[in-house]
């Protein structure tokens, strides 16, 4: 009889034995699974950060990009100025070299009057 009752306790045994394990093992999986949304948690909320910092960033290239678009604008019509008033005072420039051109002939003519009125012919 003894050997019929230990095949039975072995059975008892390893019943719970496997019944303890499975305890073990749902334990084991609710630990893993709440580390496992800790860490989703954590990264997502790190991501969201990082995510921000780049629509900042974003929207701070944005604003120099609009900022250097006026500029160029505003050079532009500066340069055109420029542009516009080099190109009047050259004309201006050519007016006077011509009215010089003009005078000098002129006094080149009355230096020749000056110089045969002065002359015993």
């Amino acid at each position: 009889m003894a050997k019929g009752k230990t095949p039975l306790r072995n059975t008892i045994q390893r019943e719970m034995v496997i019944k303890e394990l499975r305890a073990f093992e749902k334990r084991l999986d609710a630990r893993l699974n709440l580390q496992t949304e800790s860490l989703k948690n954590y990264i997502d909320s790190r991501i969201s950060q990082v995510n921000e910092r780049f629509d900042r960033v974003d929207g701070r290239i944005d604003n120099l990009d609009k900022k250097i678009d006026n500029l160029d604008k505003k050079l532009d019509v500066r340069v055109d100025g420029l542009v516009e008033l080099i190109e009047q005072r050259s004309g201006e420039i050519v007016q006077i070299e011509e009215h010089l051109k003009n005078h000098r002939e002129q006094i080149g003519n009355h230096e020749k009057r000056i110089t045969a009125l002065e002359s015993p012919t």
